[in-house]
């Protein structure tokens, strides 16, 4: 049977920031009998930039040194709801899978710009411009994308070791670029319930019914404490279902 790995960055203790979360992710590694991976090791930095961790996963030696079939990097302030399904049976026909990015064809077409010194022939359509706080992927794409990933990190890194001036999305531009450059037939889009950024709307809690995957990110969590705070209240209305709920 093939290996089957869930990793989550949290580099630099971050996880201990968003316990709730990767409980979820544990618990849900743990039915499906998945390997998980939650990458928290110390990395040291000449700088310290926005978006500090967010390309580690293309440069962690893990994920070339492991045998694994796929692999789903997926982002530390995500939690995952108690009965969703086996992701990895459900994309098993695909070699990558994506969900869009929420601020749809503007948000793309935005990102996609700031890049444009590093690639002049950008292939990505706006419209299609995916999230990468889930991305689903052969261990040969993840390889392939990992490849052409060192020009854009030093394209990255530059504007932040001056100040944060530069492309504002991280690692998130490039993963879509290089893909749609090397296999644009071969990305299926998933529906948003796999990728639920609950940015626009989290007051009703509605996305707990609404969606597999709950990603806290956006201008109106209002900031790093109040996300954590919206991520306890969720847990602490919802954490019975994971004990209640068995394989």
């Amino acid at each position: 049977m093939s290996k089957n790995i869930i990793f989550i960055p949290a580099y630099n203790g971050f996880n201990t920031q968003l316990p709730e979360c990767i409980e979820s992710w544990k618990w849900y590694c743990k039915k499906w009998n998945i390997e998980l991976i939650l990458a928290n090791e110390k990395r040291e930095y000449e700088f310290e930039p926005w978006g500090n961790g967010c390309f580690e996963p293309w440069f962690d030696e893990r994920l070339v040194e492991l045998d694994y079939d796929k692999v789903l990097i997926v982002d530390a302030d995500t939690m995952v709801r108690w009965d969703t399904p086996n992701v990895f049976e459900e994309c098993k026909d695909y070699e990558m899978c994506v969900v869009a990015d929420a601020g749809g064809e503007y948000s793309g077409h935005r990102h996609l710009q700031q890049w444009i010194r590093v690639n002049s022939d950008i292939k990505t359509p706006a419209d299609k411009y995916f999230n990468t706080g889930f991305v689903f992927l052969s261990k040969k794409k993840y390889l392939a994308i990992r490849e052409q990933m060192p020009k854009y990190y030093e394209y990255w890194s530059f504007f932040y070791k001056i100040g944060p001036s530069g492309p504002n999305a991280c690692e998130q531009t490039p993963v879509n670029i290089i893909a749609y450059d090397l296999f644009p037939n071969e990305i299926h889009h998933l529906e948003y319930i796999w990728n639920n950024m609950v940015m626009h709307e989290y007051e009703d809690g509605s996305f707990v019914n609404d969606s597999y995957i709950w990603h806290f990110t956006g201008p109106k969590m209002g900031g790093h404490t109040n996300k954590r705070n919206i991520i306890k209240q969720i847990w602490n209305h919802i954490k019975n279902y994971y004990e209640k709920t068995t394989n």
